[in-house]
């Protein structure tokens, strides 16, 4: 038994060791177990002495308040001794200290406290943080009114920007018909206009350039290999010339000024 434990349950001892196996006993083990009062060898007096051949044991009827002292020592059925006595001392039980109510209550009105303190700390520092970004202009403060006033100023500035668009609307329809050049002001309303209808307003356009009746496509027509379609071609007084010309000499290439 080369480890033995003990255990106070109220005024009963149990005691623990670790058994040997059959070869190292050299047969059936029995436990030789011995109990006396005392911790010392001086005051050691024999209690009471049992025989085991298994652990645990437990002995009632002690006094938890004393000191006492265990051994064991270890044999066979045989009657022969295979292992030396093990003493160990059992000391008193001391029973675990009640936690006074008053002590309790404290911890937890200290606990409460603590938790209070913490959620004040993060409600100031949010406070903090808010007050900053205010200044900083980063946030702005919501005001059921202000925003009132607000939808409306972006109302009448929208009813205003429509009014507009239809006035340059009828104003783009005169300078179309007396004319095909656009006023920069105007060129709002006519890019709108022309995108009405799917875009009808362009394609119409695009057509009303092919089928100029004044546009010369000679050198277009010449270069059929440098176009990248055969119906696009450039008109001879608006295409791009090249001021520096290709390997072939030729000025030429599929673009016109718009």
């Amino acid at each position: 038994a080369s480890t033995i434990k003990t255990v106070w349950s109220g005024n009963s001892l149990t005691i623990s060791w670790e058994p040997l196996t059959l070869h190292e006993a050299r047969g059936f083990p029995v436990y030789y177990i011995s109990l006396y009062d005392g911790s010392t060898r001086a005051k050691r007096g024999l209690v009471s002495e049992y025989n085991s051949t298994e652990p645990p044991l437990t002995i009632p009827d002690l006094d938890s308040s004393q000191s006492y002292s265990v051994s064991i020592s270890v044999g066979n059925e045989g009657g022969e001794k295979v292992n030396a006595t093990k003493l160990v001392v059992v000391e008193p039980f001391v029973a675990p200290e009640p936690v006074s109510t008053g002590a309790a209550v404290a911890g937890g009105v200290v606990g409460a406290i603590i938790i209070v303190l913490v959620i004040v700390a993060a409600i100031i520092i949010v406070v903090l943080v808010l007050v900053y970004l205010r200044k900083k202009g980063k946030i702005t403060t919501f005001s059921p009114a202000l925003s009132f006033k607000r939808h409306q100023q972006e109302e009448k500035a929208d009813s205003n920007l429509k009014l507009n668009i239809a006035r340059d609307d009828k104003k783009v329809t005169k300078d179309v018909k007396r004319n095909d050049t656009i006023n920069k002001s105007h060129f709002f309303a006519h890019v709108k206009q022309m995108k009405q209808e799917r875009n009808g307003g362009f394609e119409k356009e695009y057509e009303s350039i092919q089928n100029d009746p004044n546009g010369v496509e000679t050198i277009a027509k010449a270069h059929r290999h440098k176009n990248r379609y055969l119906n696009i071609h450039t008109f001879d007084h608006s295409r791009v010339v090249l001021s520096i010309p290709d390997e072939n000499g030729s000025d030429y290439i599929n673009a016109s000024y718009i």
